[in-house]
């Protein structure tokens, strides 16, 4: 049975993968093609030409020898061989041509360089087969022991060839040339004699060597595997940990022990026990097949590691089973058809086969929902109906656990805590290919895991050395929709010695949106792109910390908070950026604490005595002179306890109590006044009469101290209607809350102030949002708060906010590029948006096309300035992707390299291509 000449295996073995290198190769040529020269591209052409090329031709072989019922011959196999070593040695020697070393890794990864060795070596690895199998005759008798013993003689002259090579003084510019081809024909040499030698040991009767079958194939399917895991882990000493990847899974180690003794089990001459042994080898067939495919890119790389470490033979011992087992399954079947149903057998290893792959993705699947009802229950939640989350603690545990460890996501990642390919078949399901940053999957451990939240250095550099040289605003008014058109330009100077970024924070006044930036590189002033905003922060951040490129990054850091930057600054140097404002009413803005700007005219404010009601009656923006106007309401404090019922908080549970009687009693405060909510990672508000004690000490001590959670759904019911008293949030607690940058959703909204008080014993500390702490003493005040549109039926109470969204808001459908109106509805939606976090992506998406499409600055979205073409189409090309998953997700603190084609995929035509095959035989 020579099945290896079913022209079916051209598909499988050339076809599918050049056809995905091709496509690789592509979307890497769209991304780099503007920086690349002349001669880089006519390269790029060259190759990517001839490897079409050879692709098409192989295709259309196939369908020849398909249609005409026809097998391979050893010509084509030779052809094939010949072409793609020569395809590769012409790629390695222009590399640099092709992706010039002043591509930086953030766009291109190293690893992307050696995406066509990892393609090909399936074509060249299954020629090298044919070859063998075509000219191994076995009724000549030939002796793997004399093929072995050829291997070993290339070895030794691929020693003395390297050893005469450090010594012949070649010129240096040869000797990557001469390394190159010498490495690829010694390999060819060495895996021809040591591929014929397991050939034919896996293709003889095993009684030819009886005595030692059980030893060798003990030796090569239970001891080898096992070492080369303990060697990859680090299990050995003097080796480094995790060098092809991360394999230290005990599952790992008992699929090993597990295969290698079902290879290795005799094949007895009784049709049951073959038959359970033809099964289970099927089973685990797909565990062998996954090792011998990633070393398969390796290979070539053998006879150095074999000759430096000695234990680089292992790197040959998946590849060696894969042919054995094989072999040994094609003995089962042709030795079962004589006794069982051949449809049937194959089913049984078809589904045999599926099965750990079948697993693999189930799991994946469940870890996929587990992760999106964490992630919306954080970052979506319902405040209007609440709900409880059910996930097990141990399922979470298993996911954060896999993202950490699969944070580098390449599937030809080598090396890391990453494991081949199942990391990268891992994220796809789990992540969508984008990633969780440290920073949020330590708030999601913490929240429902009880972990201590870790800190981050924060990514904004607040003390910046280039400072404003000069400030002008040139501000323009608008007699069509009565506004303002306000630019700022700015001169940045660096009077350091030092390369620098300048960074600065500022707040607008609501009804105030940005909607143009530039920035000046060189003498040429690049306007702004927008884009969503953590893909264009990603992209800044790789430019900022891995070139000396020129970026610029206008954005949102929280509802009120606007952050500048701008890199690099070479010493002493100037540059000029600056941006344009649409608002209502002129204002003043102070920058970098000395440099006081007015925008538009202030005389202008005092004819603004009315609400304008823009929307259709969908959002009423009041001018600060109607504000002065309209009437007060007395407000009285309304104490929300936020009572910490936290896993930490069981040695602490009675001394919170103790504390929280002792605050009531010395206040003295009334009874109507008091709200407790107890809080882990949910939080359970009591009804008014509740035995508040009881039900702490009843509370599941569980998760973590989520008291973001609280603070929003009490803020929630504030601003969903406005009450004839305000909330003093007092956490209860030993422990520090899971607070990191916390900025209420509603932070819009809230009339007293960010701020909140900490119970901690006797002590109560009032804090802000910002995490600014002072003692507190005093007792809260009742206060007075502005009324819109009345006392008597008040749709909102006004501090600094100037929108108000009326009864029956809804987003608006008709947004026009360049007018306040469309500034201030776009303000408002995004403000509903974030009271109603359960819209989902489709409201965020919309937000963001809603953004795009009028020029407008959101929180969601950012202006960025960017050097040359090449880094504007990664943008699109990640933001592109970003916009399709969940908006939870991150693109990552680490450079995210390119999406491959799924491996199981490929596998999984490979199968149902066999099995088809087999169904027609």
């Amino acid at each position: 049975m020579q099945n290896w000449r079913s022209p079916w295996w051209i598909l499988i073995s050339s076809v599918f993968p050049v056809g995905a290198l091709l496509a690789l190769a592509t979307q890497i040529f769209y991304i780099i093609e503007p920086q690349l020269t002349g001669e880089s591209k006519t390269a790029w052409f060259a190759l990517g030409l001839s490897l079409s090329l050879m692709g098409l031709v192989q295709l259309g072989y196939y369908l020849y020898l398909h249609f005409s019922r026809k097998k391979t011959s050893l010509s084509y196999h030779i052809a094939v061989y010949v072409l793609y070593f020569c395809w590769l040695v012409g790629y390695l020697i222009n590399g640099e041509t092709l992706i010039p070393d002043d591509i930086p890794n953030w766009m291109i990864s190293d690893e992307a360089r050696l995406y066509p060795v990892g393609f090909l070596m399936p074509s060249l690895a299954f020629s090298m087969y044919c070859v063998i199998g075509f000219l191994t005759d076995f009724e000549k008798n030939p002796q793997p022991l004399f093929n072995l013993l050829g291997a070993l003689v290339v070895a030794l002259g691929a020693y003395m060839g390297i050893n005469i090579l450090m010594t012949s003084g070649i010129p240096e510019r040869y000797v990557p040339h001469v390394v190159i081809v010498g490495l690829f024909s010694t390999s060819t040499l060495f895996f021809f004699f040591l591929g014929r030698s397991m050939y034919i040991f896996g293709n003889r009767p095993w009684s030819a060597w009886s005595k030692w079958d059980i030893l060798i194939k003990g030796v090569l399917g239970i001891a080898f595997p096992i070492w080369g895991l303990m060697l990859n882990n680090s299990h050995i000493r003097f080796f480094p940990e995790h060098v092809f990847g991360n394999f230290s899974s005990p599952g790992f180690y008992a699929l090993a022990v597990v295969n290698g003794v079902l290879f290795t089990l005799p094949n007895y001459p009784h049709p049951l026990y073959r038959l359970v042994l033809f099964l289970l080898r099927s089973l685990f067939f797909p565990y062998i097949l996954y090792f011998a495919l990633v070393f398969l890119p390796f290979l070539p790389l053998a006879i150095p590691a074999i000759l430096a470490i000695g234990t680089g033979f292992l790197m040959l011992t998946p590849v060696i089973l894969l042919v054995l087992q094989s072999a040994t399954w094609i003995k089962d079947l042709q030795y079962l058809q004589n006794h069982y149903p051949k449809f049937g057998m194959i089913t049984g290893a078809v589904l045999g086969a599926f099965l750990l792959p079948a697993f693999l993705y189930f799991s994946a699947v469940q870890d996929r929902k587990a992760l999106h009802h964490a992630l919306d229950y954080v970052y979506a939640p319902d405040f209007e109906h609440p709900h409880t989350f059910k996930i097990s603690d141990a399922r979470l545990a298993r996911v954060f656990a896999a993202i950490q460890q699969n944070k580098r996501r390449n599937a030809m990642d080598f090396g890391g805590n990453s494991t081949p390919y199942l990391s990268h078949f891992y994220n796809s399901i789990v992540l969508d290919n984008l990633t969780l940053s440290d920073r949020k999957l330590n708030r999601l451990e913490s929240i429902f895991l009880g972990k201590d939240l870790e800190f981050f250095p924060e990514t904004i550099q607040r003390n910046s050395v280039p400072q404003i040289k000069t400030a002008q605003v040139d501000s323009k008014w608008n007699e069509i929709d009565q506004s303002w058109t306000s630019t700022l330009h700015l001169e940045l100077e660096n009077p350091g010695g030092n390369l620098e970024e300048y960074s600065t924070l500022f707040s607008l006044p609501e009804g105030a949106l940005i909607q143009d930036y530039y920035l000046y590189i060189g003498q040429e002033k690049v306007k702004g792109e927008l884009a969503e905003k953590k893909t264009a922060t990603w992209i800044y951040e790789q430019i900022r910390n891995n070139t000396r490129r020129d970026p610029g990054l206008l954005s949102y850091l929280d509802a009120k908070t606007l952050s500048l930057r701008v890199y690099p600054f070479l010493p002493k140097e100037v540059r000029k950026t600056g941006f344009s404002i649409v608002h209502k009413e002129a204002f003043q803005l102070t920058l970098d604490q000395n440099h006081e700007l007015t925008f538009g005219e202030l005389s202008r404010n005092q004819n603004l005595t009315a609400p304008i009601v823009i929307g259709n009656g969908q959002v009423a923006y009041i001018p600060n002179a109607l504000s002065k106007t309209l009437p007060k309401v007395k407000l009285m404090p309304h104490y929300h306890f936020i009572v910490d019922c936290s896993t930490r908080s069981k040695k602490h549970i009675n001394t919170q109590i103790s504390d929280l009687e002792n605050l009531i009693r010395e206040r003295k405060l009334p009874k109507e006044t008091l709200h407790f909510h107890l809080t882990n990672r949910e939080v359970k508000t009591l009804a008014p009469n509740e035995n508040w004690q009881d039900a702490i000490q009843k509370q599941a001590k569980i998760g973590g101290f989520f008291a973001e959670r609280a603070f929003e759904q009490i803020l929630f019911r504030y601003s969903n209607q406005p009450l004839n008293h305000y909330p003093v949030m007092v956490l209860v607690t030993k422990n520090l809350p899971i607070l990191p940058e916390f900025t209420p959703r509603m932070a819009h909204s809230v009339f007293n102030g960010l701020r909140y008080y900490h119970l901690n014993h006797k002590a109560i500390e009032e804090t802000d949002f910002l995490g600014n702490s002072a003692p507190s003493g005093a007792e809260p005040q009742a206060i007075e708060a502005v009324a819109y549109p009345n006392a008597q039926q008040p749709l909102a109470y006004l501090s600094t906010e100037q929108l108000v969204r009326l009864p029956k808001f809804q987003a608006s459908t008709s947004l026009k590029k360049g007018t306040w109106e469309s500034a201030a509805l776009l303000q408002a939606e995004w403000q509903h948006q974030e009271v109603h976090p359960e819209s989902g992506e489709t409201a965020w998406q919309n937000l963001i096309k809603k953004s795009f499409n009028t020029g407008l600055l959101t929180p969601e979205t950012a202006y960025l300035v960017l050097e040359n073409e090449s880094q504007r189409r990664l943008l699109r090309m990640k933001q592109k992707q970003v916009l399709l998953e969940k908006k939870a997700f991150d693109v990552g603190e680490e450079p995210v390299r390119m999406s491959e084609p799924g491996l199981w995929v490929l596998l999984g035509l490979m199968l149902l291509i066999v099995y088809w095959r087999q169904m027609r035989i």
